[in-house]
């Protein structure tokens, strides 16, 4: 069962001494020097939803030693790690747990494990989420809604050689809202509903192993989505790879071959040669990422480039206790996908989408001091250009020539820009045994239709959070968070802008556990009930949260 899948449970954040005995916690890691995980900033979530970790734990790559893994400070504690063929085990098989909040906030999710040995797992899973609010365009208020719902099924056997891994997801997602403008009466109140329907179905199976000094390893996954009959798109993405070498204070090598190839036609291959050397204070990984385009190369009347160069390299350097620095150099191409960016949003035309976006370079340089009396102190910024990479617009062009209109044109289109940028921020952290953890930052970038942090899909100049964890006594938990995004906007064809608001986020956790089976907990955002758009036409939603209790067994 994947552990996103419990996610909505305000327990994941609240409660590490339950998450430490989570039945689906796993994870293999090499490492010895783990830079801080540079994510892939969606600050707006665009999907009108509760905002709650989603925590996937699969299985490192092996050549993977530097690159940040799927882990995040949400699981704080884990269980004793495997080891060989075996696999870490907990006293529980499932779980069961249910979220409420008015006027209409509800999560459901619920696990077991059919097989649950040292060395196999099968189990299978199911996540509902749904909400419904009102919302303000202009002077009028109309209703938005979302209900999604997930099933799964994994299995996992480990062997002396290797590590084998089968999963299959399946989703179905249906969204509401107001159809304004032309599919609209245009008299008052009376507007068209548009109903979207989303399906999706994933499959995967990889396989790791170790052979004397090779490991190696291979992967295969098959993603379908589609809008009912309007739009269908399946992608594969094939994966071997090879290291020779890897002790610790040896140094390693190999070579990646990756492919993402779409129903379009539309594809890429890529190459990732690289260089390992890992020592107790020292770790780097230089490596290039050589991307081969396989499909159109004519965007209109423009050609755009088949090859792409790019770097891969990472380097952290931790001479003492209280002093770290870690510097990253990255780039590539990368292919849109319509079930990527519906994880983003809900409310896009797919048919229109850039299908190629590349990085030539991202390049960051982060400096660590601390903890000394609890204090850390970070200090980081960095460089990046990205080219066709695809961002929300006010506008967009008729979709005469595309055969049906399946979305609102006043909801955005994500639109291909050039942009480039620096970014720079600073950060304080403050620990106080294992009763208070605080810990806050505060970033900005430049802000023009070509420039900016092309990670943040809002345009965001000023970016600000702090979050304060405390564990007062034994089963109980609390969290107070802020965020705030300041110039947040959209721009159009022409240039022109289009004002979003300032997001001013104020949440509230707190989870109690009766017993190690049994916890009770509450989540609320955006407390201070503050009003912006995450896109054009579609506000977000006031007070929200879920008030729950998660049963293990």
């Amino acid at each position: 069962m994947k552990t996103r899948h419990i996610a909505f449970l305000g327990a994941a954040l609240l409660a590490p001494a339950v998450m430490a005995q989570d039945i689906s916690t796993e994870i293999t890691v090499d490492r010895t020097i783990v830079p801080e995980q540079r994510s892939a900033e969606r600050p707006a979530n665009f999907v009108p939803s509760i905002q709650l970790p989603r925590v996937e734990l699969k299985p490192l790559s092996l050549h993977e030693y530097l690159k940040a893994s799927e882990l995040t400070t949400i699981l704080p504690v884990l269980e004793p790690a495997s080891y060989g063929d075996t696999i870490a085990l907990t006293p529980y098989r499932g779980y069961a747990a249910i979220g409420y909040f008015p006027v209409y906030n509800l999560g459901a999710s619920a696990g077991y494990r059919f097989i649950n040995t040292h060395n196999t797992r099968l189990g299978a899973w199911m996540q509902f989420d749904g909400n419904s609010y009102k919302g303000s365009v202009g002077s009028e208020k109309y209703s938005y809604g979302d209900n999604t719902v997930s099933l799964g099924a994994d299995f996992n056997r480990m062997f002396k050689a290797g590590h084998l891994t089968v999963a299959l997801e399946y989703m179905h997602g249906r969204t509401t809202m107001p159809a304004l403008g032309e599919y609209s009466t245009g008299i008052g109140n009376d507007v068209n509903t548009k109903v979207l329907n989303a399906d999706g179905f994933k499959a995967d199976a990889s396989w790791w192993g170790r052979y004397k000094t090779f490991t190696y390893k291979a992967t295969f996954e098959f993603e379908h989505f589609g809008y009912a009959s309007h739009f269908n798109e399946q992608r594969y993405t094939p994966e071997i790879g090879v290291m020779l070498g890897g002790a610790p204070g040896k140094p390693s090598g190999g070579i990646d071959i990756k492919g993402d190839f779409l129903s379009s036609g539309n594809g890429d291959l890529t190459l990732l040669p690289y260089y390992n050397y890992n020592t107790a204070t020292f770790s780097a990984h230089v490596g290039l990422k050589l991307d081969v385009r396989t499909g159109d190369m004519t965007i209109g009347d423009t050609k755009v480039k088949r090859f792409h160069v790019a770097p891969d390299v990472q380097i952290g350097w931790a001479p003492l206790s209280m002093f770290a620095v870690e510097a990253r150099v990255e780039g590539g191409d990368r292919i849109n996908t319509a079930a990527g960016y519906y994880n983003l949003c809900h409310y896009f035309t797919p048919q229109e989408m850039r299908p190629y976006s590349n990085v030539p370079v991202d390049a960051s340089l982060k400096f660590t001091v601390g903890p000394v009396a609890g204090v850390s102190l970070k200090l980081f910024g960095g460089y990046s250009m990205a080219n066709d990479w695809l961002m929300p617009s006010q506008s967009r062009p008729s979709l005469a020539n595309v055969g049906v209109n399946i979305l609102n044109p006043y909801y955005s289109l994500f639109v291909p820009y050039d942009i480039k940028g620096w970014l720079l921020g600073a950060g304080i952290g403050y620990r106080w045994r294992d009763i208070v953890d605080f810990e806050a930052t505060a970033q900005m970038a430049p802000q023009a239709t070509d420039k900016g942090y092309y990670r943040w899909l809002d345009r965001a100049r000023y970016v600000a959070d702090a979050s304060v964890k405390v564990h007062p006594v034994d089963n109980l938990d609390l969290e107070l968070g802020y965020e705030f995004r300041g110039g947040r906007k959209l721009y159009n064809y022409a240039g022109a802008e289009r004002k979003l608001g300032n997001k001013s986020d104020l949440s509230l956790g707190a989870a109690y556990r009766i017993s190690p089976q049994l916890s009770v907990w509450l989540r609320g955002e955006n407390l201070l009930n503050h009003h912006y758009d995450l896109l054009l036409s579609l506000p977000a939603q006031g007070i929200k949260g879920l008030v729950g209790v998660s049963y293990k067994f």
